[in-house]
Protein backbone atom coordinates (compact mmCIF):
# COMPACT_ATOMS: atom_id res chain seq x y z
CA UNK A 1 0.00 0.00 0.00
CA UNK A 2 1.36 2.96 -1.20
CA UNK A 3 1.91 6.11 1.69
CA UNK A 4 -1.33 8.37 0.07
CA UNK A 5 -3.42 5.10 0.02
CA UNK A 6 -2.32 4.50 3.89
CA UNK A 7 -3.19 8.37 4.38
CA UNK A 8 -6.84 7.85 2.30
CA UNK A 9 -7.65 4.93 4.52
CA UNK A 10 -6.81 6.38 7.89
CA UNK A 11 -9.12 9.84 6.54
CA UNK A 12 -11.81 7.28 5.80
CA UNK A 13 -11.41 5.98 9.17
CA UNK A 14 -11.07 9.04 10.94
CA UNK A 15 -14.63 10.40 8.83
CA UNK A 16 -16.65 7.58 10.37
CA UNK A 17 -15.67 8.63 13.76
CA UNK A 18 -16.43 12.34 13.63
CA UNK A 19 -19.75 10.91 11.25
CA UNK A 20 -20.50 8.78 14.62
CA UNK A 21 -19.89 11.50 17.51
CA UNK A 22 -21.34 14.19 14.96
CA UNK A 23 -24.61 11.87 15.10
CA UNK A 24 -24.85 11.68 19.20
CA UNK A 25 -24.79 15.69 19.07
CA UNK A 26 -21.09 16.37 20.23
CA UNK A 27 -19.88 19.80 19.18
CA UNK A 28 -18.59 20.01 16.06
CA UNK A 29 -15.44 21.36 16.64
CA UNK A 30 -14.26 19.63 19.63
CA UNK A 31 -15.22 16.63 17.94
CA UNK A 32 -13.30 17.04 14.95
CA UNK A 33 -10.15 18.29 17.63
CA UNK A 34 -10.63 15.03 19.35
CA UNK A 35 -10.49 12.55 16.21
CA UNK A 36 -7.90 14.55 14.21
CA UNK A 37 -5.77 14.36 17.72
CA UNK A 38 -6.20 10.61 17.87
CA UNK A 39 -5.56 9.58 13.96
CA UNK A 40 -2.48 12.54 14.62
CA UNK A 41 -4.04 14.00 11.56
CA UNK A 42 -1.85 17.10 9.62
CA UNK A 43 -4.14 20.24 8.84
CA UNK A 44 -4.83 19.62 5.46
CA UNK A 45 -6.93 16.19 6.46
CA UNK A 46 -7.99 17.85 9.41
CA UNK A 47 -9.62 20.32 6.61
CA UNK A 48 -10.91 17.72 4.11
CA UNK A 49 -12.42 16.44 7.22
CA UNK A 50 -14.20 19.77 8.57
CA UNK A 51 -15.14 20.56 4.65
CA UNK A 52 -16.76 16.88 3.55
CA UNK A 53 -17.98 15.14 6.71
CA UNK A 54 -21.87 16.38 7.00
CA UNK A 55 -24.06 16.16 10.28
CA UNK A 56 -25.30 13.04 9.48
CA UNK A 57 -29.13 14.17 10.62
CA UNK A 58 -28.74 17.21 7.45
CA UNK A 59 -27.60 14.85 4.87
CA UNK A 60 -30.69 13.64 3.09
CA UNK A 61 -32.27 17.56 3.50
CA UNK A 62 -29.54 18.74 1.44
CA UNK A 63 -29.68 16.33 -0.83
CA UNK A 64 -33.18 16.38 -1.46
CA UNK A 65 -32.66 20.03 -2.42
CA UNK A 66 -29.91 19.20 -5.33
CA UNK A 67 -30.88 19.70 -8.97
CA UNK A 68 -28.70 18.62 -12.06
CA UNK A 69 -27.86 21.65 -14.36
CA UNK A 70 -30.70 19.69 -17.31
CA UNK A 71 -33.29 21.10 -14.71
CA UNK A 72 -32.32 24.78 -15.01
CA UNK A 73 -33.62 26.00 -18.23
CA UNK A 74 -36.52 28.28 -17.87
CA UNK A 75 -35.72 28.74 -14.10
CA UNK A 76 -34.36 32.45 -12.47
CA UNK A 77 -30.99 31.47 -10.99
CA UNK A 78 -28.80 33.03 -8.22
CA UNK A 79 -25.21 32.17 -8.04
CA UNK A 80 -22.67 32.73 -5.08
CA UNK A 81 -20.21 33.75 -7.44
CA UNK A 82 -16.78 33.21 -6.00
CA UNK A 83 -17.85 29.74 -4.61
CA UNK A 84 -19.01 28.67 -7.60
CA UNK A 85 -15.94 30.28 -9.52
CA UNK A 86 -13.20 28.69 -7.23
CA UNK A 87 -14.42 25.18 -7.78
CA UNK A 88 -14.30 25.13 -11.50
CA UNK A 89 -10.91 27.22 -11.33
CA UNK A 90 -9.97 24.09 -8.90
CA UNK A 91 -11.08 21.73 -11.12
CA UNK A 92 -9.41 23.07 -13.94
CA UNK A 93 -6.09 23.71 -12.48
CA UNK A 94 -6.25 19.52 -11.40
CA UNK A 95 -6.44 19.95 -8.22
CA UNK A 96 -8.56 17.63 -5.94
CA UNK A 97 -12.27 18.32 -5.73
CA UNK A 98 -14.26 16.41 -2.82
CA UNK A 99 -17.24 15.02 -3.11
CA UNK A 100 -18.70 15.50 0.94
CA UNK A 101 -21.31 13.63 2.57
CA UNK A 102 -23.81 15.60 1.47
CA UNK A 103 -23.31 14.88 -2.33
CA UNK A 104 -21.97 18.51 -3.18
CA UNK A 105 -18.70 19.21 -4.68
CA UNK A 106 -16.15 21.24 -2.51
CA UNK A 107 -12.54 22.34 -3.23
CA UNK A 108 -10.27 22.20 0.38
CA UNK A 109 -7.91 24.86 -0.98
CA UNK A 110 -9.38 27.71 0.85
CA UNK A 111 -8.75 29.72 -1.89
CA UNK A 112 -11.57 32.31 -0.83
CA UNK A 113 -9.38 34.41 1.55
CA UNK A 114 -6.86 35.18 -0.66
CA UNK A 115 -8.41 34.83 -4.25
CA UNK A 116 -6.59 36.68 -6.95
CA UNK A 117 -7.86 36.77 -10.70
CA UNK A 118 -5.82 34.94 -13.14
CA UNK A 119 -5.91 33.06 -16.22
CA UNK A 120 -7.37 30.29 -14.90
CA UNK A 121 -10.16 32.96 -13.73
CA UNK A 122 -10.85 33.74 -17.22
CA UNK A 123 -11.21 29.94 -18.90
CA UNK A 124 -13.51 29.57 -15.23
CA UNK A 125 -15.95 32.35 -16.53
CA UNK A 126 -16.45 31.29 -19.85
CA UNK A 127 -16.65 27.32 -18.69
CA UNK A 128 -19.39 29.39 -15.98
CA UNK A 129 -21.24 30.84 -19.48
CA UNK A 130 -20.90 27.74 -21.60
CA UNK A 131 -23.07 26.02 -18.91
CA UNK A 132 -25.59 28.96 -18.68
CA UNK A 133 -25.86 29.08 -22.13
CA UNK A 134 -25.99 25.33 -22.53
CA UNK A 135 -29.10 25.18 -19.86
CA UNK A 136 -31.00 28.63 -20.71
CA UNK A 137 -32.27 30.14 -16.83
CA UNK A 138 -34.84 32.81 -17.71
CA UNK A 139 -32.49 34.78 -15.55
CA UNK A 140 -29.20 34.77 -13.89
CA UNK A 141 -27.76 37.12 -11.04
CA UNK A 142 -24.19 36.40 -10.04
CA UNK A 143 -23.35 38.07 -6.62
CA UNK A 144 -19.88 38.86 -5.70
CA UNK A 145 -18.58 39.39 -1.77
CA UNK A 146 -18.22 43.28 -2.40
CA UNK A 147 -14.76 43.28 0.06
CA UNK A 148 -13.13 41.33 -2.62
CA UNK A 149 -10.25 42.60 -4.26
CA UNK A 150 -10.96 43.58 -7.90
CA UNK A 151 -14.58 42.81 -6.89
CA UNK A 152 -15.89 45.46 -8.88
CA UNK A 153 -13.98 44.79 -11.71
CA UNK A 154 -14.76 40.62 -12.18
CA UNK A 155 -18.44 42.11 -11.93
CA UNK A 156 -17.52 44.05 -15.30
CA UNK A 157 -16.08 41.02 -16.97
CA UNK A 158 -19.18 38.65 -16.21
CA UNK A 159 -21.40 41.33 -17.14
CA UNK A 160 -19.41 41.35 -20.69
CA UNK A 161 -19.21 37.78 -21.33
CA UNK A 162 -23.15 36.92 -20.33
CA UNK A 163 -24.13 39.61 -22.92
CA UNK A 164 -21.43 37.68 -25.42
CA UNK A 165 -23.11 34.63 -24.60
CA UNK A 166 -27.07 36.01 -24.88
CA UNK A 167 -27.39 35.16 -20.83
CA UNK A 168 -30.16 37.41 -19.79
CA UNK A 169 -29.35 39.03 -16.06
CA UNK A 170 -26.22 40.78 -14.09
CA UNK A 171 -23.23 40.54 -12.09
CA UNK A 172 -23.42 42.38 -8.97
CA UNK A 173 -20.87 42.99 -5.52
CA UNK A 174 -22.55 42.86 -2.63
CA UNK A 175 -21.56 43.63 1.67
CA UNK A 176 -23.87 40.62 2.09
CA UNK A 177 -23.85 38.13 -0.20
CA UNK A 178 -24.95 35.00 2.21
CA UNK A 179 -27.97 36.84 2.97
CA UNK A 180 -29.13 38.37 -0.30
CA UNK A 181 -28.41 34.37 -1.50
CA UNK A 182 -30.98 33.26 1.18
CA UNK A 183 -33.50 35.94 0.44
CA UNK A 184 -33.65 36.55 -3.72
CA UNK A 185 -36.61 36.09 -5.56
CA UNK A 186 -34.55 33.36 -7.70
CA UNK A 187 -36.00 29.25 -8.13
CA UNK A 188 -32.46 28.40 -8.12
CA UNK A 189 -29.32 28.92 -6.26
CA UNK A 190 -26.27 27.38 -7.02
CA UNK A 191 -23.68 27.09 -4.44
CA UNK A 192 -22.21 24.69 -2.65
CA UNK A 193 -22.17 26.75 0.96
CA UNK A 194 -23.72 24.63 3.88
CA UNK A 195 -25.25 27.80 5.65
CA UNK A 196 -26.89 29.13 2.24
CA UNK A 197 -27.89 25.30 1.16
CA UNK A 198 -30.23 25.08 5.01
CA UNK A 199 -32.23 27.90 4.03
CA UNK A 200 -32.77 27.85 0.32
CA UNK A 201 -35.48 25.37 -1.43
CA UNK A 202 -33.45 24.28 -5.02
CA UNK A 203 -29.79 24.37 -5.51
CA UNK A 204 -27.56 23.23 -8.48
CA UNK A 205 -24.03 22.50 -7.97
CA UNK A 206 -22.23 24.03 -11.16
CA UNK A 207 -18.99 22.86 -10.19
CA UNK A 208 -20.33 18.92 -10.24
CA UNK A 209 -21.90 19.93 -13.37
CA UNK A 210 -18.77 21.45 -14.98
CA UNK A 211 -17.07 17.96 -13.99
CA UNK A 212 -19.27 15.83 -15.55
CA UNK A 213 -19.54 17.55 -19.06
CA UNK A 214 -15.62 18.04 -19.43
CA UNK A 215 -15.23 14.02 -18.12
CA UNK A 216 -13.27 15.26 -14.76
CA UNK A 217 -13.20 12.54 -12.20
CA UNK A 218 -13.82 13.37 -9.05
Amino acid sequence: MSKYEDELRILAVAAEDLRYLLSKGYPRAGALKFVSDHYRLYSKQRHILNRTVIKPDIVEKRKNKIIECDQIPGKSLAIDGYNVLIGIETALEDYTLWVSDDGYVRDIRGKFNNFKMTDTTIIAIDKLMEILHQNQPSRTTILLDRPMSNSGNLAVLLRKKMKEHRIEGDALTSDHVDYDLKNIQSDIIATSDGIIIDSVSKVVDIPACFTKYWGINL
